[in-house]
């Protein structure tokens, strides 16, 4: 009777995890933009020479320094952060590459995409741009956002916007906000 027991609280358990991991989990970044992601290439080789690398898939991360909307597109600011296994960028971690930019089509609301804001992105590097920080003079790798996910971790569960290419290669925004998990307030 009693391994009976054990046995259905076992099986209660596992069908429960199962049913919360299936309802709250979605990709970070879409598939077809992280099969096509080099995943030896390091920021640190992406910074020390992007014209190297036009045109590869990356998928980097960081937090926002600041956004700029331009005539048909806005430009990101993003100081670098090691991704995690789930590839958020990892809270608390110090250790960063530096710098870089990410180049999104069309206006993003800047209230939306604001300092301090953590960010996963997959894209296409496209060279460097020039940037003035203080009295530094410094090249930013630049990346053309395909797929990103604003993370905020506060409230009742974990909200992200994602910018993806639909079938027609125009952008789309969805919003995400996935169920069942418990994240503390960053």
């Amino acid at each position: 009777m009693n391994t009976r027991k054990q046995a259905m609280f076992c099986a209660t358990v596992l069908g429960l995890a199962l049913v919360l991991t299936l309802s709250g989990c979605h990709p970070t970044i879409s598939k077809s933009v992280t099969k096509q992601a080099e995943r030896n290439l390091s920021f640190a080789e992406i910074r020390e020479n992007p014209d190297q690398h036009l045109g590869k898939v990356v998928v980097l991360g960081g937090t926002v320094i600041r956004t700029e909307t331009r005539q048909d597109e806005t430009v990101m600011e993003v100081q670098e952060k090691r991704l995690g296994g789930t590839m958020e960028p990892r809270d608390g971690d110090d250790k960063t590459g530096g710098r870089f930019l990410v180049v999104f089509p069309g206006p993003l609301d800047p209230a939306e995409y604001t300092k301090g804001r953590r960010i996963t992105v997959g894209g296409q590097i496209e060279g460097k741009e020039r940037m003035t920080s203080g009295e530094q003079d410094e090249a930013y790798p630049v990346i053309r956002a395909m797929d990103s996910r604003l993370w905020d971790t506060c409230g009742d569960g974990l909200y992200a916007y994602s910018y993806y290419k639909d079938y027609y290669g125009g952008m789309k925004s969805t919003y995400h906000k996935s169920h069942g998990y418990a994240y503390r307030c960053r």
